[in-house]
């Protein structure tokens, strides 16, 4: 089952992330740019996004111990 919304959260974490990590060439350049700071903010806001649409699939289920479930999800599969 997809979601599409959860999808295209991603592909907009995704672009953000780039546009974050491509901001520090700009950073090295000028570090006190107002806006180059703005838009690596904006790139890290993107990691958070991303981890929240991934976290979403992660602790979507119906299990009674979703402690011991997130736990051994990552190592017994």
């Amino acid at each position: 089952m997809r979601i599409y919304s959860l999808d295209l959260m991603k592909i907009v974490a995704i672009f953000l992330v780039i546009i974050s990590h491509v901001s520090l060439y700009f950073m090295n350049r000028d570090p006190q740019d107002f806006g180059v700071l703005f838009i690596r903010q904006t790139g890290q806001f993107g990691v958070a996004m991303f981890y929240m649409a991934s976290g979403y699939f992660l602790l979507n289920n119906h299990h009674e111990d979703q402690f011991r479930y997130v736990m051994t999800k990552g190592f017994v599969e």
